[in-house]
């Protein structure tokens, strides 16, 4: 598991190599790409007051095998994810449950996949304005 200020490990976070798009952002929020940075609870990302539709995505130049990805939602006991779906350009899915409310980690590992874009959609949220700490994406270990 994660700890607050360093990666889960030594693998290479794709995350920072990507460009990063939100549907919107807070004012009081950094921007999209805190949750990029590998740090986590650094620089977070909040939406303009949005639960349900409101969208990360993060887009590379070339395309990256990937086969790992880690959500952190933002440690709030009052704006938390309930649900949401990694969407990616190759027209695949990962349905999200809700994510710990503490920021801690929530982890999917699936097949190696080969892809450009990688969209995090919040489909349900409690609270003012849904969010998330950080995104690390993971290729698979050689």
């Amino acid at each position: 598991m994660a700890t607050k200020g360093t990666a889960p490990d030594s693998r290479k976070n794709l995350v920072p190599l990507a460009a990063v798009s939100a549907l919107s952002i807070d004012v009081n929020s950094q921007s999209g790409e805190g949750i990029a940075d590998g740090i986590l609870h650094s620089r977070d990302w909040v939406s303009n007051r949005e639960t349900a539709g409101g969208w990360i995505k993060l887009e590379w130049g070339e395309p990256m095998t990937v086969s790992e990805i880690d959500l952190f939602d933002l440690p709030s006991p009052t704006d938390n994810v309930l649900s949401g779906a990694l969407v990616f350009d190759d027209g695949g899915t990962v349905a999200v449950p809700p994510l710990p409310p503490d920021g801690s980690i929530w982890r999917t590992v699936f097949p190696p996949k080969t892809v450009r874009s990688i969209m995090f959609r919040i489909d349900r949220a409690q609270g003012r304005s849904a969010g998330m700490a950080e995104i690390m994406v993971y290729g698979p270990v050689q």
